[in-house]
């Protein structure tokens, strides 16, 4: 990799790849036993209530990662774009808003989680009720995770077409096209499988911003030039 410094590299490639194993400790088991169904509500109360230890510490992992993700978008920006900065208005926004939404829903719910267990069994609708409230069903809480995702599609927009101006369109989209695809399942969930498959696609993207970097063209010319 010849685009940056080594930390800035293990950002924009170890962010997506770090997504793709958060998604799946996120909730493959559930996936496999029930598939895409969002429908049954007490199965799934149920289920974070039985892997509140393991849904806690995703996301306490998912307070480094998410950021981590826009930051990742924002380090392949090219300069001087409007379009860049177009994109790093959108991330900013994400990146704060994603991670208090993320805190809210997860962590608060992996803790309402535990104290249910505490309660009588009548008593637990209503913590129930409460767990769903934190994760979108509430106005505060839904409004709070469309402000974050507008945030992220307006960011990852603004960069295909910052990355497609600076290196033109053919190679651009070599980047663009994942980045999209990638971009767009992370903004419908990142619970399996969309936030595994985002994960895959965002490290294609991320991997096609170091192949088509002008740096590495010229390394490849230039046998004497190192990265």
């Amino acid at each position: 990799m010849v685009a940056g410094s080594r930390a800035k590299n293990a950002i924009i490639v170890g962010a997506p790849l770090t997504l793709i194993v958060f998604s799946l400790a996120h909730g493959l088991d559930w996936l496999v036993m029930h598939g895409m169904n969002d429908e049954n509500y007490d199965a799934f109360i149920q289920y974070i209530v039985d892997v509140r230890g393991r849904w806690l510490a995703v996301h306490l992992i998912g307070l480094l990662l998410f950021p981590l993700l826009g930051v990742a978008i924002w380090l392949m920006l090219p300069r001087g774009r409007i379009a860049s900065r177009i994109s790093q208005v959108g991330l900013a926004v994400y990146i704060v808003l994603y991670s208090a939404f993320d805190a809210v829903a997860g962590i608060g719910g992996a803790v309402l989680a535990g104290y249910r267990e505490g309660l009588p069994t009548a008593e637990r609708p209503t913590v129930n009720g409460a767990i769903w409230s934190l994760m979108g069903e509430a106005d505060a809480t839904a409004y709070l995770a469309d402000a974050a995702t507008y945030g992220w599609e307006l960011g990852v927009l603004g960069a295909i077409v910052a990355l497609c101006q600076d290196r033109g369109w053919r190679r651009g989209l070599r980047i663009a096209v994942p980045l999209a695809l990638g971009g767009a399942g992370f903004a419908q969930s990142h619970f399996p499988p969309y936030g595994a498959v985002a994960g895959v696609f965002l490290t294609i993207a991320a991997w096609q911003f170091f192949a088509t970097s002008p740096t590495r063209e010229v390394a490849a010319a230039d046998p004497e030039v190192r990265a």
